[in-house]
């Protein structure tokens, strides 16, 4: 039985036919398969007929108690299980929403799969904000990064099994996400287990590390102090600099070439953000940018990429 109690859990999305290594032999994967933490059973649904999916599982055990604010901890083996529901999410609170993973419909890529054939998806949750970077001197500053690191740990260990090639895994993360994946070359130059990054919209970003178990005390130690309380929760947000999994001086490190030697695709979009705008169904024309040096305006990519802007707002229209 799953309990409804936040967990760290993975899903996979992929084509029925995949092509993995070097061999150019397509097979059908059972969707029966073991792995690590388990036997999971998934399926195949009428809305993406050609995508095989495994959703919720386990990567580790669920971040409560005295494991709230730790490092992540392997998921036990669970034995035969399905895998054919979304579990409940590590919350992350979003301006008045609450969700995540599968509940942002418009971030799931099966329709983007589906349509290009070509594809090996893992989606993954991980802690954010005060639980993924408490600041505390009793636990690991940055345990949401370390969550990363966890599930692209049993990627590697695991990812055969579903047909797919452990030596040729790409991270990839968008906005905050981004954040995250240009940091984890930083942190695991020596073993980065990926062959690739993708960091879009996004790269490294710090706070200067302090410790206190009291949030507004906390906020006070790391330099945000005097802020109204939606800056402090904004200045609060950002991961903090602890030597392991995120840097103080990274254009020193890179200097040095203290970075994973994998590639790395980085940049923005145009437009930056034009999601959070009036929505306007009549126009012909992208909203102007602003001035060079202030706040630049932006068009949601994944949407567009997953065909996916009927759950985000609305169908695409003709000008995206």
């Amino acid at each position: 039985m799953w309990l409804q109690i936040p967990v760290l859990s993975v899903s996979f999305l992929l084509l029925t036919l995949v092509l993995t290594g070097s061999s150019c032999e397509p097979h059908e994967p059972e969707l029966t398969v073991r792995t690590t933490t388990g036997t999971f059973t998934g399926l195949v649904n009428s809305t993406t007929p050609d995508v095989n999916q495994w959703l919720g599982i386990l990567y580790g055990r669920p971040p409560l108690g005295n494991r709230r604010f730790m490092p992540p901890e392997k998921a036990p083996d669970h034995g035969d299980a399905d895998a054919k529901a979304y579990k409940p999410i590590c919350m992350q609170q979003s301006g008045d929403k609450t969700g995540g993973g599968g509940y942002a419909l418009y971030q799931v890529p099966d329709q983007w799969i589906q349509r290009t054939q070509t594809h090996l998806v893992v989606t993954f949750n991980y802690r954010l904000n005060i639980f993924g970077f408490p600041g505390s001197p009793a636990a690991n500053l940055n345990v949401g990064f370390l969550d990363i690191r966890l599930v692209t740990e049993w990627v590697r260990d695991n990812i055969a099994g579903f047909g797919g090639d452990p030596d040729r895994v790409v991270l990839y993360g968008q906005s905050a996400g981004a954040n995250a994946v240009a940091s984890y070359g930083y942190a695991y130059l020596q073993d980065p287990i990926v062959k690739g990054l993708i960091a879009s919209s996004g790269s490294v970003s710090t706070t200067n590390p302090t410790a206190n178990l009291g949030f507004h005390d906390l906020a006070q130690m790391v330099g945000c102090a005097n802020l109204t309380s939606a800056a402090e929760l904004a200045c609060m947000q950002k991961p903090i600099a602890d030597g392991v999994t995120l840097f103080a001086n990274t254009t020193d490190r890179l200097e040095k070439g203290l970075v994973a030697k994998v590639g790395i695709i980085t940049g923005y979009t145009f437009n930056e953000g034009a999601a959070f705008l009036p929505f306007d169904p009549n126009a012909t024309a992208p909203p102007s940018p602003a001035p060079l040096g202030g706040n630049r305006l932006a068009c949601a990519d994944i949407p567009l990429v997953f065909s996916t802007h009927y759950e985000f707002r609305s169908n695409s229209t003709k000008l995206e």
